[in-house]
């Protein structure tokens, strides 16, 4: 027996101006049922034929200017959150157990206090979700950023557009060559190395490889960290 796999709400005058059957005709789908609610007649549950994809149907439905919303037909369930501990996903980094901020276990810090436990971002419970992606852009406003760093180079923005040295704008964005960032420190160029390492040190924090077999840890494993230098090497 065909499962119900949607329910669709179909606006009041489309009812009026077309029969249901043209409604509920999304092309390659093969249709076994469509069966209204006896509480609501614009209100319909729908079953497919075989095994056949119910998001693309439903995503079918959702678009058409007859219909007001198309949705799963769930079964929900209660859950208790207290039957398991939240998983936790660990960087393979050398150094791990000095980022405190990212999971306090109560080790001491660098001055010997000992940590309270827990006092962290939930770095590990984070990890466990996601680690990040490279299609996320953070641009680091700083001192400029060693893109060499051997802990963040997979990790840093590339404009492919305009990765070369030739002097000409290919994406045309004003930017002559802006491979990887730009340098706005007193000149202005497409070389935005770090010459003071603060700007580094705040990329490490913020997406040092996590499993690249380093020495730390970024919140974010994977990103691309975009170097716009405005600090000189004096960090003013």
């Amino acid at each position: 027996m065909p499962v119900p796999v949607g329910i669709v709400k179909v606006k009041s005058s489309a009812l009026v101006t077309a029969s249901t059957s043209s409604i509920f005709d999304a092309g390659r789908f093969r249709i076994s049922e469509i069966k209204p609610f006896e509480t609501d007649k614009q209100l319909f549950t729908v079953k497919l034929a075989g095994d056949q994809q119910t998001a693309q149907y439903l995503e079918a439905m959702a678009s058409n200017p007859a219909v007001d919303y198309a949705e799963p037909n769930y079964i929900l369930h209660t859950s208790d959150f207290r039957e398991e501990a939240p998983a936790e996903k660990l960087p393979n980094v050398s150094e791990f157990g000095m980022l405190w901020g990212m999971k306090n276990t109560g080790q001491k810090d660098a001055e010997g206090t000992v940590g309270n436990v827990g006092a962290d971002i939930g770095a590990a419970k984070a990890w466990a979700i996601t680690t990040g992606n490279k299609a996320v852009s953070v641009a680091v406003i700083d001192t400029g950023v060693d893109y060499n760093h051997p802990e963040l180079k997979d990790n840093i923005f590339q404009n492919t557009a305009d990765c070369f040295s030739d002097g000409v704008d290919h994406d045309g964005n004003g930017f002559v060559n802006d491979c990887h960032g730009w340098n706005f420190a007193g000149v202005s160029n497409n070389n935005p190395m770090d010459d003071n390492e603060h700007g580094t040190h705040v990329s490490g924090t913020i997406g040092a490889n996590g499993d690249g077999g380093g020495h730390i840890a970024g919140v974010n494993w994977h990103t691309s960290i975009m170097p716009v230098k405005f600090l000189t090497g004096s960090g003013s």
